[in-house]
């Protein structure tokens, strides 16, 4: 699958994936009640703008750059699928 120069992973160096949340008030809101991470996620996930980890990996893997199997080991996300 590799070379030497990957350690025969079929990856060299390393490029970011983000998660950008702009927090507004009604995030904020839930987060000062100690609202469940999988409530204000759900939140986040309605927001205009919000890029979750998986869907910035989809777009590399759109581009080529790597694959779902390496996005889904480095987000933990073998659950979810990459849109």
């Amino acid at each position: 699958m590799g070379c030497d120069d990957c350690g025969q992973s079929g990856f060299k160096g390393r490029l970011g994936i983000f998660e950008l949340l702009i927090v507004d008030d009604a995030i904020r809101s839930a987060i000062k009640l100690r609202g469940d991470a999988s409530d204000i996620r759900r939140m986040a996930l309605d927001m205009p703008g919000f890029l979750p980890l998986q869907r910035d990996g989809a777009r590399l893997v759109s581009s080529g750059v790597t694959t779902e199997q390496e996005v889904a080991r480095v987000t933990a996300s073998g659950h979810e699928e990459l849109v």
